[in-house]
């Protein structure tokens, strides 16, 4: 960004009576100001379109190039499965400092059968996981039905929280990212929409039992209707060309 045309004039006035190094001097201060106030107005945008268990929720840290890792980031979380949600809403709660402890999770945050099978070594399943072929899945369907039973109390447990089955709480969370963190922010803003992305707003149904929710993929067997949000339509109103923005789908695994 070039400097203003009254910083411009009061260097040349300073140059002029100083030799030309104070005006030098104060154009590069000028420079540096200006540079700071884009800096500054360049909104940091995560979008992360499938937190499941918020696995993905920081991945901007990683992803983004180091120097502006520091900044303060706009996290928009999105989750499509109710059972899921209400966690994901914790957690970003207690990223936000909006409550005292991380939320505690009886399940393995996995959203894969591979990622599953990490945690399958210290509850005695991973054995079950063996096979003299790479292509059969028989021994991975053992592993899978034996953290299941593993974890049967607890995925039973798992329950929608009605509160966020509402369109507008939807609308007032997604309203959120119109009023970007001012430039004097320090922390990062975690915002969580209980919803799915798509082509266009309406409605959904999602065939996903509790055991799918720690092995990726969902299955026919317990339908929910669900909000669907336009994920394009939503992101070109809320940014300019200047912002830095990362989108992340997450596509769930078997």
């Amino acid at each position: 960004m070039a400097p203003t045309w009254t910083t411009v004039v009061a260097a040349l006035v300073l140059s002029a009576a100083h030799g030309g190094r104070g005006g030098r001097k104060l154009l590069l201060m000028a420079r540096e100001r200006d540079s700071d106030a884009a800096a500054c107005s360049q909104r940091h945008v995560y979008l992360d379109l499938g937190s499941n268990w918020a696995n993905t929720l920081r991945l901007y840290e990683h992803l983004a190039p180091r120097n502006r890792r520091s900044r303060a980031w706009e996290v928009y979380s999105f989750e499509a499965s109710p059972l899921i949600q209400p966690y994901v809403n914790d957690f970003c709660a207690w990223l936000n400092g909006e409550r005292e402890r991380e939320p505690l999770l009886c399940l393995p945050r996995s959203g894969s059968t591979p990622h599953l099978r990490s945690y399958a070594a210290v509850l005695g399943c991973r054995q079950l996981a063996t096979g003299n072929d790479a292509r059969d899945e028989g021994p991975l369907r053992r592993m899978r039905a034996c953290m299941f039973k593993r974890f049967d109390k607890n995925l039973r447990a798992l329950a929608p929280d009605p509160a966020l089955n509402s369109s507008a709480l939807v609308a007032a969370r997604l309203a959120v990212a119109q009023r970007p963190l001012g430039c004097g922010a320090k922390r990062s803003r975690f915002v969580f929409i209980p919803a799915a992305v798509g082509g266009e707003d309406g409605w959904m149904l999602l065939d996903s039992p509790p055991q799918a929710l720690i092995r990726g993929g969902s299955m026919s067997e317990t339908s929910v209707s669900l909000t669907v949000r336009n994920e394009y339509e939503q992101t070109s109103a809320w940014y300019k060309k200047e912002d830095y923005l990362y989108r992340v789908r997450t596509t769930d695994g078997k």
